[in-house]
């Protein structure tokens, strides 16, 4: 080495220092590269699986939701709407769980997935037989099976989705922390080569001229400073050949790798909100840092969304289930969901159809700051944004709120709201009211579009409560009409023996006829004799304001051998009862015809017309309808029958079912 010239010192020096860099390089190379393969895994793997359990998870749950509409829904049409959407959802969750199954890891993943699969099989199953039984109209056993059963296959198979959305976002935080490592590890090796440089070219510094001594002097001590990790350095080389760029670069590469470290450290620990400025659009370090905070800054605003929309669905759910008084559950819903929201107040409006030609909307429950005011208000369909959210039936959203809308009355006395919010109270296109939400701060889109579901879930549970209230009442009114019915009995015996004889001198009248033709046209005067003796006997009848109930088997009987043909539908066209005169013409059997819809009996062709349409609109405004129709009976034939609706009226006048009597207009010619 003494024999060495200066200038070949300097070489070898610098050659071992340029085998350092290129291993420095490497290493770092190698270093970056597990950086990015973490990061790659974190972007291609970890976060998209975090993506799909939490959109297989909402499936699911819509799923479980639509179960709920189902065993609600009244009619066919509704439920078949109800079935249509959940093979929708179904859908879903088959492409869903095709796209992660590519993504599932080996162990306690696959463990879970696997899981998960046999419970949603299971509950699959639980769903297809609840169906059934809500198609079969056996809505309380599907309720009951809803809140058992389903509810435990569902609850299971949305614990193993909930795990699944655990284990993702536990190994998308490891691998960021290994990021971490990686750099850390990186970070304290390039300082040792850093040192190991900076001794090396100390030699260096003996055999250069003095006009490079200080300055390398000074960037050793500045680099022994880094080194114990003193990082207010100023090198204070102000030079412009090589040595004064090497203090400007590796100033510039302490600056970013203490606040890449920095950084690094912050996103560990959960600080998803700080800024960082990468060196370029070449700085793979600074924009792999930037890339995972803002895919697990986005994965944590979504699970806390999702929590908080889940956390809600469970306890508004709880409220609405045991709630059966309709103001309680009103009150119930509009404090906690205002509490929930965080919002200023809240009222919510419930449709009055008492007077059916003139329903209006009526405030059933309100809430603000914490105390419950009970005012009377009355809103007609149409008149203001409440008025005008249920005709449109969908949401009404106001950001720009005028100053003469609404005041909120807090500590701070009064104020004009940021926000109102209407939403409709609709389920199975059925508007039962309004909600109506006040706030000082805008909603934001996933809390609106938590009430829009919430709103469905509350207006299913108010039309319960109102079924519930009004079969009550009904079955009240039905007792105490029954012993209407007994005072009355003795004068419908008297009108019935009246008929009977009516009908025998009809049968002496018949037997005595000898030309068949005339005896036809004598049956045709007797028969509209006896049509119009009926009629008169119901005239009589709602003279008297009784509620006497026609398909008791001694009236039945009279008219079945008068042969004229009695069947009862309800307001919505539903057959009640028939009696023997009906099923022997049209050729069915009760057991056949019962619980069906008049529909059965129109030919297909006239089905959906809007003269089928207004027929039965027109029956259930009050209008009695008499006249000559064809009908199918129970062998695909058509036959005429001429005949007149009328209805059976409750003590208050409302309609309580359509009536029809009739006979077969071929044999009246």
């Amino acid at each position: 080495m003494k024999k060495l010239t200066i200038s070949k010192k300097i070489y070898l020096v610098f050659s071992a220092i340029l085998l350092l860099i290129i291993a420095q390089g490497i290493f770092s190379i190698t270093q970056l590269s597990r950086v990015n393969l973490a990061s790659v895994s974190l972007r291609e793997n970890w976060l998209p699986s975090i993506e799909q359990v939490s959109m297989l998870h909402g499936a699911v749950t819509n799923i479980r939701l639509q179960e709920y509409k189902h065993i609600t829904c009244l009619d066919s049409p509704a439920m078949a709407d109800v079935e249509d959407k959940m093979q929708l959802y179904f859908s879903e969750v088959r492409k869903i769980r095709a796209n992660y199954k590519s993504l599932v890891t080996e162990g306690y993943e696959a463990q879970q997935y696997a899981n998960f699969e046999e419970s949603y099989v299971q509950y699959l199953k639980v769903s297809e037989q609840l169906i059934k039984v809500s198609q079969e109209g056996k809505k309380e056993e599907a309720k009951k099976l809803i809140y058992t059963r389903s509810l435990a296959k569902f609850n299971e198979t949305n614990e193993y989705l909930l795990n699944l959305v655990a284990y993702n976002s536990k190994s998308a935080r490891e691998t960021s922390l290994e990021c971490s490592d990686i750099y850390e590890d990186a970070r304290q090796l390039i300082i040792v080569l850093l040192i190991v440089c900076a001794l090396i070219s100390f030699g260096v510094v003996m055999v250069l001229t003095q006009n490079i001594v200080n300055p390398v002097q000074k960037l050793t001590e500045a680099l022994d400073k880094l080194a114990i990790g003193d990082v207010e350095v100023d090198l204070g080389i102000k030079t412009t050949d090589e040595i004064g760029k090497l203090a400007k670069s590796a100033t510039s590469v302490v600056n970013h790798l203490k606040k890449s470290s920095e950084f690094a450290a912050s996103i560990g620990e959960g600080k998803l909100d700080l800024d960082f400025s990468v060196q370029s659009a070449k700085d793979e370090l600074g924009n792999s840092l930037l890339t995972m905070r803002d895919k697990l800054r986005k994965v944590a605003e979504e699970d806390k969304k999702q929590i908080w929309a889940t956390e809600g669905a469970a306890k508004f759910g709880e409220i609405l289930r045991n709630n059966s008084d309709l103001k309680v559950l009103c009150d119930q819903v509009i404090s906690n969901l205002v509490k929930y929201l965080n919002a200023n107040q809240g009222t919510i409006f419930l449709i009055n159809e008492q007077d059916e030609s003139r329903p209006f909307l009526e405030m059933a429950a309100c809430y603000a700051f914490d105390r419950k005011k009970y005012t009377e208000m009355k809103i007609n369909i149409g008149d203001g944004l409440v008025g005008q959210c249920f005709i449109e039936k969908d949401k009404i959203y106001l950001t720009n709120v005028p100053n003469d809308f609404i005041n909120i009355t807090s500590g701070l006395g009064n104020s004009n709201p940021k926000c109102i919010l209407l939403v409709p109270l609709k389920s199975n296109d059925l508007i039962e009211g309004v909600i109506e939400i006040a706030s000082f701060q805008e909603l934001l889109p996933h809390e609106i579009a938590f009430i829009e579901k919430m709103a469905e879930a509350i207006a299913s549970s108010v039309s319960d409560v109102k079924i519930s209230e009004q079969t009550k009442m009904l079955l009240s009114r039905s007792q105490q009409q029954s012993e209407e019915l007994r005072a009355q009995e003795e004068e419908v015996r008297q009108n019935m023996e009246e008929l009977l004889a009516t009908q025998e001198q009809m049968s002496q009248k018949e037997a005595e006829t000898a030309d068949l033709l005339d005896g036809y046209r004598q049956r045709e005067d007797e028969l509209r004799e006896n049509e119009r003796n009926i009629q008169h006997f119901l005239d009589e009848l709602k003279q008297k304001n009784a509620s006497i109930d026609l398909r008791q088997n001694v009236i039945l009987e009279l008219m079945g051998k008068t042969g004229v043909s009695f069947i009862e539908f309800d307001v919505h066209g539903i057959i009640l009862y028939a009696n023997e005169a009906f099923l022997s013409q049209m050729k069915y059997s009760l057991d056949e015809i019962k619980g069906k819809h008049h529909r059965m009996f129109v030919p297909k062709d006239k089905v959906d017309s809007a003269e089928y349409t207004n027929f039965w609109n027109d029956l259930r405004m009050g209008k009695e309808i008499i006249g000559t129709f064809e009908r199918i009976d129970g062998n695909g034939e058509i036959i005429r029958l001429k005949g007149v609706y009328g209805f059976l009226k409750d003590q208050e006048g409302k309609i309580k079912s359509v009536i029809k009597f009739a006979q077969n207009a071929d044999l009246l010619k």
